[in-house]
């Protein structure tokens, strides 16, 4: 009986064995011939096909031209959020999506000749490739295409150009999966491109799994989307927003909640538009008043914007044909504001042709963030260029609410440097702090001008005055003396006693003579030839403690008066003719109250002797020494 029994299990292994022999060489046959009748009874395991599938995106994480994950691995991974199973998500109709983009695999191939024509695997003729998909290259390009004409939109960051030559794991990692990032795209904003993923979710219209990437109101017209079901509108239970032609609607108000929801929604998505610049200043204080309204910063995006998502409840209540909503004509958008598009291109523009304060900060299309920043920096530093007319029509039109970027108020740019002769009373004076932006502030730089001009007509009489003081209480000349027969050393005063840098004190002076033997050896002439050569080419530099200290103050008040001199000339050369007129004037009016200081009528005694004094008829012409007893006058 037992032996019976050791018999029986060994017949059942064997024959398990065989069976799995049998199954083995039979999966084997029927991937090389799937015609074959014996794998009509064939089952596909799709735990196999899913981790072939795994394999295969794993692998193959670039498509035929290198541009990311092949949409299949892509619509597989959507699959793996959703616990139902939808008929797309199948692992083999994705397997084979997923295999059609690529040229060559191992695993591809075995599947592809399992599912070929003619195949009697009944899981082949039950799935096969997705009609209707897209190629992960046409959803690549497109969203480059976007992405490079508004690269800040949401979604272009996970999905960026690469050079041609870029190696596989570059591409991979600057744009893993160009199906999210189109659909991240096409959700923020509708454009040109979104074309290729409206494609996409028409053919998974009736899938779950896909919804997270189709929801929303892609295309502004039915005609774009098809049947589409809009499922974004913020308040599609408000009767106003979805018939705002009901004649109870006059007085209704968009709910503050849902404007500035819809607000942060479309500056989160495009920061760099430009209804998004006049919202910040609006937020940090440099701009107020009505156009600050949110409801007109939200008419000012999607007058610009209106297919993007976050739009469709501004849209349905003020562009619908017969509206009758009271405060879409009493909160307009901001009137003349220049699209993003406009600043982009009028920057650029102005930027290729000088290089201004401003350029830097938008160097192109794709590096612009804040292109209404720039254009402002720009035209109110050169208002005269040729493209900044629409961006002062718009500043006209909002009076002062935004002053920092129109520059009509205490927070504004510099003013432009006018190299022309000119009026008005925006100019810098001398610093950028000294702005005058007002008629009073004006008139202060007016009198201020006036007056400076006046100071330096003032410190250059004064320091002819000190001149006339010093030369009046000045000695006699003593060679001069000393001719009309005085004594030297009786006329010396103690300035002459002691020169700085004389080598002298014999008491010679003037060239006078000396009781000491004259007789000079050959050494003693060559030293008192380069004495006096020395004497010669230096001596114009001795002075004595009275005369050092005099130069003194001379060297100050040279200082000061040249430097307001050139500070004055620097402020003329604003070009400004208020400015000018007030300096040309402080400096005739100087004239005409100290230009008689040069003069000095009748003579001047000093030291015992009187000369008559030729007067100066300018101001700072000559300066006065004291004369000498012959009666001749010395100019300094």
């Amino acid at each position: 009986m037992k032996m019976y029994t050791d018999k029986s299990k060994g017949l059942i292994f064997v024959a398990v064995l065989l069976l799995l022999v049998g199954s083995g060489r039979a999966q084997e046959e029927c991937f090389t011939d799937p015609s074959s009748d014996a794998c009509s009874t064939f089952e596909v395991s799709q735990d196999q096909v899913t981790q072939s599938l795994d394999a295969i995106c794993k692998e193959e994480s670039l498509g035929v031209s290198q541009s990311g994950w092949p949409t299949g691995c892509s619509m597989a991974a959507a699959c793996k959020t959703v616990s139902q199973t939808d008929s797309m998500c199948d692992p083999l109709s994705l397997l084979l999506t997923t295999c059609s983009e690529i040229d060559s695999n191992q695993e591809c191939t075995k599947y592809q000749r399992l599912c070929s024509d003619g195949t009697n695997v009944p899981a082949c003729k039950e799935s096969s490739v997705i009609e209707g998909i897209p190629s992960v290259d046409t959803i690549y390009q497109a969203t480059i295409n976007m992405c490079n004409a508004m690269p800040d939109m949401v979604g272009c960051e996970t999905c960026k150009d690469v050079p041609k030559d870029s190696t596989e794991l570059v591409i991979r990692q600057q744009c893993p999966n160009p199906l999210q990032s189109i659909s991240t795209v096409c959700l923020g904003m509708w454009m040109t491109g979104c074309e290729v993923w409206v494609d996409f979710c028409k053919v998974t219209a009736e899938e779950s799994a896909f919804s997270s990437l189709c929801t929303g109101k892609p295309s502004p017209s039915a005609a774009d989307m098809g049947d589409m079901e809009n499922t974004n509108t913020a308040s599609s239970n408000d009767s106003c927003i979805s018939d705002p032609t009901q004649a109870s609607c006059a007085d209704y108000v968009m709910p503050e909640s849902i404007v500035q929801e819809d607000l942060e929604n479309l500056c989160i998505s495009m920061p760099n538009m430009v209804g998004c610049s006049f919202r910040t200043a609006c937020t940090n204080g440099t701009a107020e008043g009505d156009w600050c309204s949110p409801f007109s910063l939200l008419g000012t995006i999607c007058e610009e914007m209106s297919s993007m998502r976050d739009c469709s409840n501004y849209n349905s209540l003020c562009f619908s044909p017969g509206s009758v909503v009271a405060q879409c004509s009493t909160e307009k958008p901001i009137p003349s504001a220049p699209s993003t598009e406009e600043a982009t291109n009028t920057v650029i523009s102005l930027c290729s042709d000088h290089s201004m304060v401003g350029c830097e900060k938008c160097t192109s299309i794709s590096n612009c963030p804040h292109p209404l920043d720039s254009l402002s920096e720009i035209c109110l530093g050169m208002p005269y260029m040729a493209g900044c007319s629409k961006f002062f029509t718009m500043c006209t039109s909002t009076g002062d609410d935004f002053s920092q970027l129109c520059g009509t108020g205490e927070e504004q740019g510099l003013p432009p440097m006018r190299m022309w002769l000119h009026t008005g009373i925006r100019d810098i004076v001398l610093i950028k702090e000294w702005v005058p932006t007002n008629g009073g502030y004006y008139f202060g730089t007016l009198v201020a001008c006036f007056f400076g001009a006046v100071l330096v007509q003032w410190l250059k009489a004064f320091r002819i005055q000190q001149e006339l003081t010093w030369a009046s209480k000045r000695p006699i000349l003593p060679c001069r003396n000393i001719a009309c027969g005085g004594r030297l050393e009786d006329q010396k005063s103690d300035d002459e006693r002691d020169p700085i840098g004389a080598g002298n004190s014999s008491g010679e002076g003037c060239g006078g003579s000396s009781s000491k033997d004259t007789t000079e050896t050959t050494g003693q002439r060559v030293k008192n030839f380069g004495v006096r050569a020395f004497d010669e080419l230096f001596g114009w530099c001795k002075f004595t403690k009275a005369q050092f200290k005099r130069n003194i103050v001379r060297s100050a008040f040279s200082g000061i008066v040249v430097f307001l001199d050139y500070m004055l000339m620097l402020i003329v050369m604003t070009f400004n003719i208020g400015i000018i007129a007030a300096v040309v004037f402080g400096y005739m009016v100087g004239a005409l109250l100290m230009g008689h200081i040069g003069e000095k009528a009748g003579s001047i005694t000093s030291g015992g002797a009187t000369a008559a004094v030729d007067p100066a008829a300018e101001v700072d012409v000559r300066f006065m020494e004291p004369p000498s007893c012959c009666g001749s006058t010395g100019i300094l």
